[in-house]
């Protein structure tokens, strides 16, 4: 069984555990893409909060479709 701790987040104590990563992508005319990675949550629910606060400010505003929300299952090889 694997045990993982995230920064103060409660201990995750399942083979099952999923994480939410969330990140912000966006293309530039004169310069082309950038992608940040905005955090990693316990709950999907914590990553769409995340957006509620990060959507108004300088930066993300005007690009709203660039958040994205990535479920990943903990202990798994997600590239094929």
């Amino acid at each position: 069984m694997c045990r993982f701790r995230l920064r103060g987040v409660s201990e995750l104590d399942t083979p099952q555990a999923r994480v939410f990563e969330l990140r912000f992508s966006r293309t530039y005319c004169d310069w082309g893409n950038t992608e940040l990675g905005i955090g990693i949550y316990e709950t999907r629910a914590e990553a769409q909060a995340a957006i509620e606060s990060l959507k108004t400010k300088p930066g993300f505003c005007d690009h709203p479709e660039g958040f994205a929300i990535n479920e990943y299952q903990l202990g798994q090889t997600d590239w094929q």
